[in-house]
């Protein structure tokens, strides 16, 4: 935690917010999710993401209870609005709650117009790149631990009803978006992640 607050703080773009306010992008979706994922399949799965209709992902069907607002087994993950100079993000697990696409839409127009008065991270490929290594750093422990669990994760595999319908790969990484939200949730109930008020971590990317 300390290297991960000090290189965190490095980053001019980020130095100015409370590190709690960070938490969740830092210690879930970067240490874990978007920025970690691509090292996971790499080099734990030795493979490159399914191709599907020109695009690059991992399809499910999943269920979740009728009035759950959270999504389907709780999974965080990232949502991204693209526009021609920036994507308007947000990651957790509730980002299809009426509130939070409401203030989605509404921190979107308002970095549209006026891009220096926003109060978000906006994170530009610079600094993208910088908490790129501070996933990377944090790689060699995820992938020992992943490793050492291989052989139970292919006995899963084998003994699951999806072994003859779809890959270890594609089955791996669902397995694997349950565990880092295992992880993200303990994290939360030792106080070491805090949710933010708005629900999600809205963040921007800027592509200049």
């Amino acid at each position: 935690m300390p290297k991960i607050k000090e290189e965190t703080n490095k980053i001019k773009i980020l130095n100015k917010f409370d590190f709690n306010r960070l938490s969740l992008l830092i210690l879930s979706n970067v240490i874990l999710d978007n920025w970690q994922i691509e090292n996971v399949e790499k080099e734990f799965l030795n493979v490159r993401r399914t191709e599907r209709h020109g695009k690059n992902y991992y399809a499910s069907f999943q269920e979740k209870l009728r009035n759950q607002q959270k999504e389907a087994f709780c999974i965080y993950g990232n949502q991204f609005e693209d526009t021609l100079n920036f994507s308007m993000c947000r990651y957790g697990n509730l980002r299809y709650t009426k509130d939070v696409i409401e203030q989605n839409r509404n921190l979107k127009m308002s970095f549209s117009k006026s891009p220096k008065d926003f109060i978000f991270p906006i994170i530009d490929p610079l600094s993208y790149s910088k908490l790129q290594k501070i996933a990377d750093d944090f790689k060699p422990i995820l992938l020992s631990i992943l490793n050492k669990n291989k052989i139970i994760f292919n006995k899963m595999y084998d003994n699951s009803i999806y072994s003859s319908e779809v890959s270890f790969e594609e089955y791996f990484i669902w397995v694997y978006h349950i565990y880092y939200t295992a992880v993200t949730d303990e994290l939360i109930n030792q106080k070491i992640i805090k949710i933010p008020k708005d629900k999600v971590s809205f963040y921007v990317l800027t592509y200049d």
